[in-house]
């Protein structure tokens, strides 16, 4: 309601419409997409482009703010007891269709003989619900969840994670295994035990950079959520790492024009094989590279990455694997 008000104030027509503003507010609250360009779409239809731009600008500027998560969740709870959701009977047949399916695979367990101690009961993965609805309505699906073949995950714990979860998992797959001490451990802090058989050997094939970078990038694009300053253990890394890497591969103007979040993105990419970070460094540095004015040409960074950061990124990561601190930090709080 804050950016509505300022909105008003500079002559900027706030469309005034009671679903526009709560699809606005959980897009805000939503660390699993690119919160700007969600706005932006939800604006795009009502107003010209540069209106857009502005009032989503002045949407995002006051979540730098820090909020309580008690009241973001007691709005949020206000906000889904007044909902009304469509396509009831859908959902209805989905879940039915998930029980039977659920029972059928017990009384096979049953006849095997390998019946676990006690039931587990859960919900339906809201995922396939959504593949479900957007099949019968002929929509595309805006993130390719299928799982690589030879990831150590079943297909069901694969369908059960959230789209975050997903793609910090496939982050994490692509790490080298000389510069982390324990994968599986890193991603045990992402995902739970059921159906994820060990990350301690495995690495992401470079067959499989061209499919996987899109989704490895689109995470990493997104940590400028959980990247907290006052969280001084991940900022001194980030802080360690650019002082490591960047001096003399970049300018002093492109130097002062980073900021933390851009190194920590850059910091995750240290850990890649060099295929899987040549494709990801290139979604960051375009990201970069589209805020610089036209007037500040020369800032702009290389479209490829320097060989010699490259070397130094390895040499950066070996000496200093990837540490839980910094996946508890800055990636789990990505899956909300």
């Amino acid at each position: 309601m804050h950016a509505r008000a300022r909105a008003q104030e500079n002559s900027v027509d706030f469309p005034e419409t009671p679903d526009m503003i709560i699809h606005i507010f959980l897009a805000l609250f939503n660390r699993e997409i690119d919160r700007g360009a969600a706005i932006a779409s939800l604006l795009m239809p009502l107003m010209d482009l540069p209106q857009t731009n502005d009032l989503t600008l002045r949407i995002l500027g006051p979540m730098s703010s820090i909020y309580s998560p008690a009241n973001v969740a007691c709005d949020v709870c206000v906000v889904l007891r007044a909902l009304e959701i469509g396509g009831v009977h859908e959902l209805q047949a989905a879940m039915a269709s998930h029980a039977r399916g659920a029972h059928g695979a017990r009384a096979l367990a049953r006849e095997a003989g390998l019946e676990q101690q006690a039931p587990r009961f859960c919900r339906a993965s809201l995922l396939q619900l959504q593949r479900l609805l957007l099949a019968q309505t002929g929509a595309a699906l805006v993130v390719d969840a299928r799982m690589p073949c030879d990831l150590p995950l079943s297909q069901e714990a694969w369908d059960e994670y959230s789209c975050a979860q997903q793609q910090i998992v496939l982050l994490l797959a692509s790490v080298r295994l000389d510069a982390v001490e324990d994968k599986d451990a890193r991603v045990a802090q992402i995902v739970g035990a059921r159906g994820r058989i060990s990350f301690g050997a495995y690495t992401t094939p470079q067959s499989k950079c061209d499919q996987l970078a899109p989704l490895i990038s689109a995470v990493l694009l997104r940590v400028g959520e959980t990247v907290d300053l006052n969280k001084l253990e991940t900022c001194v890394l980030a802080k360690q790492f650019a002082e490591a890497c960047f001096g003399g591969v970049f300018g002093g103007m492109q130097l002062a024009a980073m900021t933390t979040v851009f190194h920590m993105q850059m910091y995750f990419i240290a850990f890649l094989d060099n295929g899987m970070r040549i494709k990801c460094y290139h979604a960051i540095v375009e990201r970069f590279n589209s805020r610089i004015s036209s007037a500040h040409q020369h800032m702009l960074l290389p479209d490829y990455i320097p060989h010699s950061l490259s070397d130094r990124m390895d040499v950066f990561s070996r000496a200093h694997p990837l540490p839980a601190v910094v996946v508890q930090q800055v990636l789990q709080p990505l899956c909300v």
